[in-house]
């Protein structure tokens, strides 16, 4: 029951980082959003909050059929661009992107004809 408990407890501090890579994330470049992980996680660290440790946000909001739909758009599979595609794929109104290429913005004209 314990373990049960702590996962749930982890889901949902995991649910919390994953949020916030999605609002905020997508502004800054590689250096910055390293950086904002690890001063987030010490944060939660300090606090006593527990989440699940090197939580790749990418892997946990996306499907594997997702990476697919990317490749097909000719999107890189370096960090910064399946970040952003993943803010891309979840994005409710118009979100603020740094670094996008010409790719990306295949991958986001993709979106916007499916929806």
């Amino acid at each position: 029951m314990n373990d049960f408990k702590t996962q749930i407890n982890k889901l949902l501090r995991d649910t919390y980082l994953s949020n916030s890579f999605l609002a905020y994330i997508g502004f800054y470049d590689a250096s910055y959003r390293k950086y904002l992980r690890e001063n987030e996680r010490k944060i939660l660290e300090n606090h006593d909050i527990i989440c699940t440790k090197n939580l790749d946000e990418v892997e946990w909001l996306t499907k594997p059929n997702d990476k697919v739909i990317w490749q097909k758009c000719s999107l890189p599979s370096d960090n910064i661009c399946t970040e952003n595609a993943t803010i891309l794929q979840r994005f409710n109104r118009y979100p603020l992107i740094i670094t996008l290429l010409v790719k990306q913005l295949n991958l986001l004209k993709y979106f916007i004809k499916k929806n």
